[in-house]
Parts: C-alpha cells; structure tokens; sequence
C-alpha cells in the first residue's frame, strides 16, 4: 500500500462572475490502490450524495438521477459547478485517501463576483418650479458598483445639484429646462445596469388646464370701467350703459387673474 505525498496537480485559486460555470481541476497523488479524492470547502466535506451534485467517476460513466436539478459535477480530477452562486466562494481542497492514508491539496481561494443590481429604482417625479427634487437609486454587487446619474439629451443643472452618499440625486430650485429623463447608471468592471425616471417641472405659464376648467363658465360682468373711449355720449349707469357700450365696441380684451396675478 503507497499513496505518495505530491499531488499531480493542484487546485487553483479562482475569479467567477455568479451564474456562469466554475471547474476546479485536482489530479490525486499516485498510489497502490489507486486512491479516491474527497473535496472540503471551509474545512466541512462536500456531500457527493447532495442532490445539487452529480457524482462522476473516472470512467465519467456514473450520474445522478436528479440531473435538470444538479449544479456540482464530481470527478477524481476536480469538479464544476454549473451555475455558481455566491454562497459557493470559499477555500476548496482536494483529499486524496486510501489504505496507506490522507494526503490534502493547497486550499484554492474561490472568489465569486457578481453583476450590479438594483435594490431601489427611482421613480416619476411631478414638481413645482422652485421645488427641490430627490432621485433615489440603489444597488449593490461585488465588487461594490459605482453610482453614476446623467441626464438623457441634457446635462445635470450646473450649481444646482449634488449626490449624497447613498447615491440619491438632489435638484435644487427646479425650473423648467430641468424636465427631462434622468439616468442612474451602476457600474463595475464585470458589468453596467440602469434605471431612469422622468422630471415634469409644471410651467407656471401654461394656463391650458385654466382655460379647460373655465370654458364652461358662463361670465357676469356687474360693473365695468371703459378708459379712453370717445363715443360722443357720455358713459350711462347700469345694465343700459353696459349694453350701450358694448353694441359700440368692436374689440372687447380680457385679462385673467389667479391669486392676484395676471395669467
């Protein structure tokens, strides 16, 4: 009974971005019998009976039943993992066994990374002129993603903006050049993801809702004053004078006002 002290080759330390497949190669160190190889992840044995795995022979012949669900493939010379999860990074060793004893590989260091993702989107914001407005957006992955906000066809208000720490966009005294489409962008160097939403700054001219409301509402003038008109008669008090003068007039202006301010 042997079982040599070399490996012939060793696990590797390894990068994965999660979801896509890992394969960590192990040759054992030759022996009399032909030892058997084990893998450990922080030190606790792997379950080949798991039903996320399918145990592989040499022969590459035996498989699980559990196939569509499996996600670890066993083999003397190492093992994959299909669709890896960022539970799975750890330090993995490779055992190799038989009647002579144990020999341990290296431990590999399995790092996995995985894409930026949101945690919070911002959302459609409705505002006055004037107003302050907050674009909030989150995200995490690993590595840690940079927050970046753009604003689409424009450029952020220069002097009037500022980003705090949690990534959230603030919009000091809005007008309305600021409406617009407002991009978060979160970025790493496996990967970018963005969300936006829309600014609708209300302009304080447009009176097209005033004029909807008021078209239905029927006009009563009690008490008229006409300046610079020459009409030969003097002015007449009363409903007659308004009939009079009205008859006469072949341009009648009108000025709207809405809490003391002309529209």
């Amino acid at each position: 009974m042997v079982l040599k002290d070399e490996f012939r080759q060793e696990p590797l330390d390894k990068v994965v971005i999660a979801g896509r497949p890992l394969v960590i190669n192990c040759s054992s160190p030759k022996g009399h019998p032909e030892p058997t190889v084990t893998w450990r992840k922080n030190g606790a044995l792997l379950d080949r009976n798991n039903s996320r795995y399918t145990v592989q022979s040499k022969d590459r012949s035996a498989a699980g039943t559990n196939a569509q669900y499996n996600n670890i493939l066993f083999g003397d010379d190492g093992f994959s993992i299909r669709r890896t999860l960022s539970s799975d990074a750890g330090v993995y060793m490779c055992v190799a066994s038989n009647q002579a004893g144990d020999r341990t590989s290296r431990g590999a260091v399995i790092s996995v990374q995985e894409m930026p993702q949101f945690t919070y989107k911002p959302t459609d914001v409705v505002a006055k002129p004037g107003s302050l407005v907050k674009f909030v957006c989150g995200a995490q992955g690993s590595p840690k993603p940079f927050v970046r906000w753009s604003k689409d066809q424009g450029t952020l208000p220069i002097g009037r903006y500022a980003i705090t720490n949690e990534n959230t966009l603030c919009l000091q005294r809005v007008t309305v050049q600021d409406s617009g489409t407002y991009v978060c962008t979160a970025r790493s160097n496996i990967g970018a993801v963005s969300a936006s939403a829309k600014l609708v700054v209300q302009d304080p001219l447009d009176t097209g809702q005033i004029v909807h409301e008021l078209s239905g509402v029927e006009l009563f003038l009690d008490a008229v004053m006409l300046h610079n008109f020459s009409f030969g008669t003097p002015a007449l008090d009363g409903e007659r004078s308004q009939r009079v003068h009205f008859s006469r007039l072949r341009h009648l202006h009108i000025r709207w006002m809405l809490s003391g301010n002309f529209l």
